[in-house]
């Protein structure tokens, strides 16, 4: 919008520039939540036996830190989609989705 306001860019130009920041932004994020999941379902196969020991044997610590391991996950992924390419427009696919979810 405040480029719109600041340029005389066509509506086409205009257009072509927000799909390209939607694919950019879509593509990046796509990647990322691979790596973040893959990582958690590793984490997950990798540490579900160890945690059940530690919680047997009452080291609560470790097996605490086997389920942290999954929200630091999801950290990640929120402060990698603040410096996303094309975040600009990341509303606008998040907001697509959630239409299309609450359909």
């Amino acid at each position: 919008m405040r480029k719109i306001g600041k340029s005389n860019v066509s509506v086409v130009e205009l257009e072509e520039e927000l799909e390209y920041l939607l694919a950019e932004y879509e593509s990046f994020m796509k990647l990322q939540k691979l790596k973040i999941e893959t990582g958690a379902f590793q984490t997950i196969l990798t540490t579900g036996g160890d945690m059940v020991e530690n919680m047997i044997k009452l080291n609560f610590s470790k097996a605490a830190k086997s389920a942290f391991d999954l929200k630091r996950r999801k950290i990640a992924l929120m402060e990698l989609e603040r410096k996303a390419p094309g975040r600009e427009v990341s509303y606008i696919v998040n907001s697509q989705k959630k239409l299309i979810d609450d359909l």
